[in-house]
């Protein structure tokens, strides 16, 4: 059995023809027409979408569906699609960026009185808060410059964050990269 993303490569390779390797390149409005032209039904479920394409060329409707999960960010719901179902990745959140990059001046200045401007009007106790993010798993930083951190781990969820364990396995699991 293919996996969805070889099952997509053979679609648009040998079925759908030259029109559907273009269809990246083309604008917006011809893509539309394509896919009218195709009669795409697209169905989003609570773990996956599934498109349908009914073909000229094709006597049997193509189906299409891939891993997707409905995460919230901050006040929205959004739907986090995984390319070749894999780990989703997207932009680096601006919000976990400069959380990160605080975290490192809050430490900075409590342990060693480096004071910095990004953090000179927090309170002491904003700041205690932010140090503690500057001792998490490396690997979780990376995730978060990166952009390919869990969907649903938002600036908030980190700094509500009663005692982060300093145990970077047990970070893992207590942010749901595990």
């Amino acid at each position: 059995m293919l996996s969805t993303g070889e099952w997509v490569v053979l679609i648009s390779a040998s079925m759908i023809g030259p029109a559907a390797r273009n269809l990246p390149c083309l604008s917006i409005v011809e893509q539309r027409k394509f896919l009218l032209n195709c009669r795409a039904k697209v169905q989003v479920e609570a773990k996956a979408v599934k498109i349908s394409l009914n073909l000229k060329e094709h006597p049997d409707p193509i189906n299409i569906s891939v891993d997707a999960k409905l995460v919230s960010k901050g006040s929205e719901l959004r739907l986090a699609v995984a390319p070749d179902n894999g780990s989703a990745k997207h932009e680096p959140d601006p919000v976990l960026l400069r959380l990160i990059a605080n975290a490192f001046a809050a430490r900075d200045y409590l342990i060693d009185g480096k004071s910095s401007p990004i953090i000179s009007d927090y309170s002491q106790r904003h700041l205690r808060k932010l140090a503690r993010l500057s001792f998490l798993a490396p690997d979780i930083i990376k995730a978060i410059i990166q952009g390919s951190h869990p969907a649903h781990l938002t600036g908030r969820r980190f700094l509500r964050a009663g005692t982060i364990p300093l145990d970077w396995e047990s970070q893992r699991t207590m942010f749901g990269f595990e």
